[in-house]
């Protein structure tokens, strides 16, 4: 069976899933790193630019010793042919310690249910888990996911595919792999403010970005959870699956009818 994926390793490239790390190393053992994660494909990598540098500004609240790489398009293309793909999901990783990190850039397939999830939408339980605004890492894409497996967890336990996760007081911050937006009955869209301690997607800022050129308006502010009514659109970005529609929220079915979550994810591909 042809594996289709393929890694890059401080320089080092090779096809397959053959072992890199010591079961003793660092990064494994404390989990003490940093990532980024997108659909790319050989003929477009949107946003890869905006990822680097969102990596290096994680990388240097982390204090790691981060010198001039590698050209990122030029490795993940390699990667892919050497993989045999077209398109497929990128990850970079910057690997502890801090005073020796590593690069680490691996393709593989696009997750399955990629199309589906896009088409059909998926299903939110809002977590009983609270995020915090003192958490130092909580604007960051660390290694470490405990906190987000723990409310993907619950959430999937209650038959749900994501958790919302909420901030003290019951603000919206994010779910645990995918930023928020909602979109009133007057078609204007909400996202909650950055200020609130949660990672700045850079699917997010794409889509604010475009909004205004298609005559819409996004407003960030403070989004508390009891704001949230059936009759409203929910849709999350990520950089990976683009736009897909919440189609459920606790159980309950949301009703408004969609169509600018179509739209925007054909302007993002």
């Amino acid at each position: 069976m042809t594996t289709h994926r393929a890694s890059w390793l401080n320089g080092r490239v090779q096809r397959g899933e053959e072992e890199l790390f010591s079961a003793f190393d660092p990064a494994l053992l404390l989990g003490d790193g940093l990532f980024e994660s997108l659909a790319v494909s050989l003929e477009a990598m949107p946003g890869l630019e905006l990822h680097e540098s969102r990596l290096r500004w994680a990388a240097a609240r982390m204090h790691f010793v981060l010198e001039d790489g590698p050209n990122w398009g030029a490795v993940i293309t390699q990667l892919l042919e050497l993989a045999e793909l077209e398109a497929g999901r990128a990850r970079i990783s910057l690997l502890g310690p801090a005073e020796r990190p590593r690069l680490l850039f691996t393709v593989q397939e696009l997750p399955e249910d990629l199309e589906e999830k896009r088409r059909e939408g998926i299903r939110l339980w809002v977590s009983s888990f609270r995020m915090s605004p003192n958490d130092p890492v909580a604007g960051l894409k660390c290694l470490s996911r405990s906190f987000q497996l723990a409310a993907e967890r619950e959430a999937r336990g209650h038959g749900a595919d994501d958790a919302l996760l909420l901030g003290q007081h019951g603000e919206l911050r994010e779910c645990t792999r995918w930023n928020v937006f909602a979109q009133n009955p007057d078609d204007s869209l909400v996202t909650p403010t950055l200020t609130g301690a949660f990672l700045p997607g850079i699917t997010r800022a794409r889509l604010l970005a475009l909004l205004p050129g298609l005559g819409l308006s996004c407003r960030e502010r403070t989004l508390n959870f009891d704001e949230l009514r059936p009759e409203m659109a929910l849709f999350l970005s990520n950089a990976v699956y683009g736009l897909v529609p919440v189609r459920e929220l606790n159980g309950e079915e949301l009703t408004r009818p969609r169509g600018l979550d179509r739209l925007l994810q054909g302007l993002l591909s």
